[in-house]
């Protein structure tokens, strides 16, 4: 084993002793208040399933943590593979649809669009 790969042991292994790498991020906004977001999910059906787990399933379980919790979300999904061949043409879209100015879908009321500049 080398030094990198023992560096990186180290880190996995000091992650795994504070519970970092056991974080369910769907459970987290199921669970917590809800927060002034309005979230655009792209994925598709053929991306990445390795050891850091499976990519698809891991984005319909977040959009449906967010429909849950009734989030203004949007999530696009389709049959593609890990790539900018889905997400870079319908970007110009998702970035409307996510600057729009229909603040009623804004929780918390008051922000307003883009609310982005408020939070910095």
């Amino acid at each position: 084993m080398n030094v990198q790969d023992e560096t990186a042991q180290q880190v996995l292994t000091s992650a795994q002793k504070h519970g970092l790498l056991d974080v369910n991020a769907e459970a987290m906004f199921c669970k917590t208040d809800p927060k002034p977001l309005r979230v655009f999910l792209q994925g598709g059906s053929h991306d990445l399933d390795n050891q850091h787990g499976n990519w698809p399933l891991a984005n319909q379980q977040m959009d449906s943590a967010l429909r849950f919790m009734k989030y203004d979300r949007k999530f696009l999904y389709g049959e593609v593979t890990h790539n900018g061949n889905h997400g870079g043409p319908t970007l110009p879209d998702s970035l409307r649809w996510l600057w729009r100015s229909d603040e009623s879908s804004i929780r918390n009321g008051g922000l307003s669009i883009p609310f982005a500049y408020e939070l910095r």
